[in-house]
């Protein structure tokens, strides 16, 4: 059986990854990457996925606002790990699910 391939706008996964970034974000998703492995899947979904250091400007607004979208995930992950935690609630978590 042929797999279709996975699209990102216009772009198969295929042309957008190597193989070890691919690697390094389903090892991510399972929880087995190494210290290595973690850094660089969150490098590369912010780098390639979220394109956080690409131009968002495009003359069509529609694009231009999916580019935005896109990019507004990358920032918020960016600031997820710089910010400083105690400013947040705690919760009790009875089952672990």
């Amino acid at each position: 059986m042929i797999k279709k391939p996975i699209f990102f706008g216009t772009k198969a996964l295929n042309e957008i990854f190597f193989k070890d970034e691919i690697i390094a974000i389903q090892k991510l998703s399972k929880g087995t990457a190494t210290e290595y492995e973690q850094k660089m899947a969150y490098r590369k979904i912010a780098e390639k996925l979220c394109r956080v250091a690409d131009n968002s400007f495009n003359p069509d607004s529609n694009t231009m606002s999916f580019n935005e979208g896109v990019r507004f995930v990358g920032t918020m992950l960016a600031q997820a790990i710089d910010c400083d935690i105690d400013k947040f609630p705690t919760r009790n978590i009875i089952n672990n699910k």
